[in-house]
């Protein structure tokens, strides 16, 4: 009867003659039916979940809203990279936006024969699997061992980093960072045309779905090119150097035109706020660990429970698997260091010691990188190559039977620690009723509006039920132009005049803009209630903290509540000067602005 982790755990060498061409082949077979398995389960309920949201936080919403607009661009034959149905009526680019089009497209064109949600979380589920998949493949190819690079797979797919960015497809396709690794190192050591090719897609995979990982995989590739010979000696620097150069070049110029409309509005005016020091080291990582939770509940997860406390031990236990292995060293420590921001926090206290990315911050391009926090991925990945590496050398000399023991043990354990599911679910944010707005096509503006990201997010997501021009909008700050901003703290400040009573100067504003109805949905926005592990050091291994680590996340800062009462103030003031509402809901009244003649006002 075919045993197929006889198959995986069989040899933990290169050789072909104790490496037979059926157990070859068998073990090629389990490995993608694995990790498919595993991305299922460790993430139900992903993979079958219709009509609810798998996260609460506007990056979600936005995620979902990209899906829809990518969508509407491509059936009308647009470019994706504006849009006035945003920032009506002046529109916005959104060539800074975090569009992730290798993402939309596909998502686009599920969603329309499935939800957008559910488009969104069978994408996820792919991503799962196929990340996994592809760190097997780079740890297979570095430590030479099966089983350990499967660890480094498990390690690769389900960490924490990982679930840590389930709302945002683009920093949750992790696949193609390990293959762009892989054909690297095939290239510097064989050449030819079909590794070139290989690095030439992986590195236009990534503009088309995370810019942030291109830059990164630019980084990489520079220290792969200077310090490579720490480890891989048996070509010849010259020769590897114009191998990769070739590489380069080809990769360089696909990634120069897919990222274009992002690099064109580079030498232009800001296209947002400005990003003060003070913002950086908030998305900076802390010398202990990640920072789960951003200011004011700062929570820092321990780097040995990000990286896994079973990895640690395998790391430990077989240390002299790190002989040798200078280069992805050199890479976990470049990276990690990037990943502290421009000043050194220890304990969530500023040192105010300057670190190298407070000098890189200058350089153009990787200015828009914005969170340092994020180089962790890069360090992960050098992890858990090392740590296949350590598990071979826990592994030789070992019988077969002990071999297929501590792989059963490694496994368990580190399941138990990383698996993320089941994963949190949560309500619909679109009433049903707001179906009922596309009756008419005039803009229209959704009420409340006074907390930042939260609203604005959730007009994105009605916008795809509705279709309606808004003159608000949630988008990449990168991409928020001055008047974008301009005209988001105008209504935000209307709202707060409507909210103590005076409706005048809000509907004179919109009637201005050419805005025909009003939306007040009856509900308001209030900071999320303290949990466990706000303002903590996690040290304990994930499992422990799992549950609320991953809910704090998925809900999102905010809370959304039903709130008649609060509400009603501006409801008054609203009929006092547009009389009645057009419609009435459970959810939300409708208010119609027309185009009367502008009153005073701001």
């Amino acid at each position: 009867m075919w045993n197929p982790v006889s198959d995986l755990v069989s040899n933990e060498t290169n050789s072909s003659a104790s490496n037979p061409p059926t157990s070859r082949r068998a073990a090629a077979l389990v490995v993608p039916l694995a990790y498919a398995i595993a991305a299922i389960l460790f993430t139900w309920p992903l993979a079958y979940s219709p009509g609810v949201d798998i996260s609460a936080r506007p990056d979600y919403y936005i995620n979902l809203w990209n899906l829809w607009w990518v969508g509407q661009s491509v059936w009308e034959g647009v470019s994706p990279y504006s849009t006035e149905l945003l920032h009506f009526p002046n529109g916005v680019s959104l060539a800074r936006h975090t569009l992730s089009l290798g993402n939309s497209v596909p998502g686009a064109l599920l969603g329309q024969w499935l939800s957008y949600e559910t488009a969104f979380e069978w994408l996820l589920l792919i991503h799962f699997w196929l990340s996994g998949w592809a760190a097997y493949a780079l740890a297979r190819e570095v430590s030479g061992s099966r089983t350990g690079a499967f660890i480094a797979g498990l390690l690769w797919a389900f960490s924490p980093f990982h679930t840590h960015y389930l709302a945002q497809l683009n920093i949750s396709t992790l696949e193609f960072l390990p293959l762009v690794a892989l054909f690297l190192i095939r290239m510097r050591r064989d050449g030819g045309a079909r590794n070139a090719l290989g690095v030439v897609l992986c590195v236009a995979a990534l503009g088309l779905t995370s810019w942030y990982y291109l830059v990164y995989a630019g980084i990489f590739g520079a220290l792969f090119a200077l310090f490579a010979f720490l480890e891989y000696r048996d070509t010849p620097f010259v020769r590897g150097t114009l191998r990769l150069l070739t590489a380069g070049l080809g990769a360089g110029l696909l990634s120069l035109a897919i990222g274009w409309p992002l690099l064109s509005e580079s030498g232009s005016a800001p296209p947002g706020p400005d990003v003060s020091i003070e913002d950086y080291i908030d998305r900076s990582n802390d010398l202990l660990g990640f920072r789960w939770i951003g200011p004011p509940e700062v929570t820092i997860v321990s780097w040995p429970t990000m990286l896994c406390w079973t990895a640690l031990f395998v790391v430990l236990a077989g240390w002299r698997g790190l002989k040798g292995r200078g280069f992805w060293i050199l890479v976990l420590a470049v990276f990690f260091v990037l990943g502290l921001g421009p000043r050194l926090t220890i304990g969530g206290e500023l040192t105010g010691i300057e670190l190298p990315y407070a000098w890189i911050d200058s350089v153009p391009v990787l200015s828009m990188l914005r969170k340092p926090d994020r180089f962790q991925v890069m360090m992960q990945l050098a992890w858990i190559v090392l740590v296949a590496c350590c598990w071979r050398e826990c592994m030789a000399h070992r019988s077969l039977k002990v071999v297929r023991a501590l792989f059963g043990v490694c496994v368990f354990l580190v399941v138990i620690e990383i698996k993320p599911g089941p994963l949190e679910t949560f309500e619909s944010a679109v009433p049903k009723s707001v179906s009922a707005l596309r009756a008419d096509t005039g803009p229209i503006v959704h009420l409340p509006a006074s907390v930042g990201r939260g609203s604005d997010s959730l007009a994105n997501l009605w916008q795809t039920v509705h279709e309606r021009p808004i003159p608000q909008g949630y988008i990449t700050s990168l991409a928020l132009s001055p008047g974008g901003q301009s005209a988001g703290q105008v209504l935000d400040r209307h709202w707060k005049t409507l909210e103590r009573g005076r409706a005048q100067p809000l509907v004179d504003w919109l009637r201005k803009r050419g805005v025909t109805s009003i939306v007040l949905h009856n509900q308001s926005f209030s900071r999320r209630a303290r949990t466990s592990v706000d303002k903590q050091t996690i040290w304990m291994p994930f499992a422990f903290s799992r549950r609320e680590l991953l809910h704090v996340r998925a809900s999102g800062p905010f809370e959304i509540r039903r709130d008649e009462v609060g509400l009603r103030t501006a409801r008054r003031a609203l009929e006092e000067v547009l009389g009645a509402p057009a419609k009435r809901t459970e959810a939300y009244a409708l208010f119609e602005v027309g185009v009367g003649p502008t009153q005073t006002g701001d």
